[in-house]
């Protein structure tokens, strides 16, 4: 096609659809500050540290502040992103140098983790290197960056930030994923421009002050004589050009690198979304185990309810039965006892009316044998007195009995007669409880008796058996 004019963008090897709008994110923002990857802002720029580590280290931890900051800004911990950036930064600085060293073997000859970095003001816009060199590693530094897993073979690192961050994280925080959840740490496309613009010039200067100023100080000089010969950058170079096809080259490396990236990405996105859903239903499969669960627990709850309910109601029920059946006893019990009572007395009258009828009968019967005897004494009389040996003034002086006499007469026969019958009852109780031991002591010579008797039983059938084994085993 007809050659058109190179970009500043395109001049500093940055494709003009990958340049990082300004205002788009805080990282981009940070990222855009020069066109050597410089940052402005107080106290965040990496380079200003002496080692190469410390810059890697410091600009990580400030991306990832960056990163925390934007998703939850009021649970953010400088400690615990300082913890990320001391475990993930060593090996992320040797994977850089490494991917760095295969594209400009000459540049980064002898720059390792502890290499120093001039002063700020000793520095250029490119790192003391030339724009090419600068374009080419930003290059490589955003393909690797861009689809590289920062916990890829760092299984102490990864145990570590478990052990050490993890625990101190609420386990919403989305970086839980790749913290305990096993997901890769994939950085995103703001935050892999952010460090590559500033550990791109940091890795030059280092390189250059590792190889020394004099000679790099020379390539510069070649550099910048070499391009005094070309055309000026204002004019629209012809077509076929070293610098098209430089570009050309750099644009399809890009070109690739962010279909690489734009790939892995989908893939990670993929893994995350398939994490976050196989998360789900195990949560979804939880609570509805939770729930039905409850729901047997609440039924089963619900009918202990019902029944003690009904149990409660029956057992009512049953006081009130109870209540009304002791109501009914009680007035059955004081009608029983007011009949007892007027049992009794009528029982008491009656026996008090038979003694009283017996004392009377006793009397009689006392009058009746007295007079019968007095009666005799006066007919002996009589017949002596008619045959004449006795005279009948005696037999009128005989005085009649007193009363008095009769009555103390007839007591004396009833004490005697109680007497005698209280005695008998004795007597009739002392037979019946001799009777009794001697039946109790029967007893207890047929239970014995039977013991034995058993046991001579249970002897003689053992004997029988053993006898019979014994001509069992005999005969076999």
């Amino acid at each position: 096609g007809p050659s058109r004019a190179m970009s500043p963008a395109e001049k500093e090897g940055y494709p003009p659809q990958a340049r990082p709008a300004q205002g788009a994110t805080s990282a981009d923002a940070a990222a855009d500050a020069s066109v050597g990857g410089r940052r402005t802002d107080a106290g965040g720029d990496p380079s200003d540290h002496e080692t190469l580590q410390s810059a890697v280290t410091a600009a990580l931890r400030k991306e990832l502040l960056s990163l925390w900051s934007d998703m939850d800004p009021a649970s953010i911990s400088v400690a615990l992103v300082d913890l990320i950036a001391a475990h993930l930064a060593p090996p992320l600085l040797l994977r850089l140098l490494d991917t760095a060293s295969k594209r400009l073997p000459a540049l980064l000859r002898g720059v390792g983790p502890s290499s120093s970095l001039p002063e700020i003001a000793a520095r250029s816009v490119h790192g003391c290197g030339s724009p090419k060199s600068h374009g080419e590693l930003l290059d490589e530094l955003r393909g690797f960056l861009g689809s590289h897993d920062l916990l890829a073979e760092l299984p102490e690192a990864r145990a570590a930030l478990k052990r050490d961050v993890a625990a101190k994280l609420q386990m919403s925080h989305p970086w839980q994923r790749w913290l305990c959840g096993g997901c890769a740490l994939l950085l995103p496309i703001g935050t892999v421009l952010g460090l590559c613009t500033t550990l791109a010039p940091a890795f030059m200067a280092a390189g250059t002050l590792a190889n020394g100023g004099a000679a790099a100080g020379g390539r510069v000089g070649e550099d910048s004589d070499g391009d005094a010969g070309q055309p000026d950058k204002d004019e629209p170079p012809q077509a076929g050009a070293p610098q098209n096809l430089a570009a050309a080259r750099r644009y399809r490396r890009r070109i690739f690198a962010l279909e690489q990236e734009l790939i892995a990405r989908e893939r990670a996105e993929k893994e995350r979304v398939a994490h976050e859903k196989k998360e789900r239903d195990q949560v979804n499969q939880r609570l509805m185990i939770v729930n039905l669960l409850l729901e047997a627990k609440l039924k089963a709850r619900s009918e202990e309810l019902r029944c003690a309910g009904q149990q409660t109601v029956e057992a009512q029920r049953s006081l009130d039965d109870v209540r009304g059946q002791l109501a009914d006893r009680q007035k059955e019990v004081t009608q029983l006892r007011y009949q007892v009572g007027q049992d009794t007395s009528v029982r008491q009258d009656a026996l008090m009316r038979e003694q009283e009828h017996s004392r009377a009968l006793l009397r009689t019967a006392a009058r009746e044998s007295v007079m019968r005897q007095r009666n005799l004494r006066r007919a002996e009389k009589l017949r002596r007195c008619a045959e004449g040996g006795e005279a009948a003034a005696e037999l009128i002086r005989d005085e009649t009995p007193d009363s008095e006499q009769v009555n103390l007469l007839i007591e004396q026969i009833e004490a005697e007669f109680e007497a005698h019958v209280s005695r008998r009852k004795e007597m009739q109780e002392s037979v019946v409880r001799d009777f009794e031991e001697r039946i109790d002591r029967k007893r207890c010579e047929y239970r014995e008796v039977c013991n034995k008797l058993q046991e001579v039983t249970a002897q003689c059938s053992y004997q029988k058996e053993v006898r019979s084994m014994e001509g069992m085993g005999l005969s076999s």
